[in-house]
């Protein structure tokens, strides 16, 4: 059995790290949209750069919320559409 390279889940610590950092600036303002869009886009960005294969099932979920996922690459695209609240 091969010893693996690297840690898949410390990877996706740092995607999650990276967007609590991005959000925190907007944390205690009242801004709660902000720091969403913060975090998310910070997300985004970081999650495209893990190197990882797998099952996709959020798919659907995802496009029910105006979101596309690239089916080769599993890059998350910008939205379809403005999500109705």
């Amino acid at each position: 059995m091969a010893i693996p390279d690297r840690n898949l889940a410390l990877e996706l610590i740092r995607v999650t790290e990276t967007a609590a950092l991005a959000a925190a600036p907007w944390v205690g303002r009242g801004q709660k949209d902000l720091a969403d869009k913060a975090a998310v886009e910070a997300m985004r960005k970081m999650i495209n750069t893990v190197d990882m294969a797998g099952e996709q099932k959020l798919q659907p979920l995802l496009q029910r919320h105006g979101w596309d996922v690239d089916k080769k690459t599993w890059q998350i695209k910008q939205p379809l559409k403005q999500c109705e609240k």
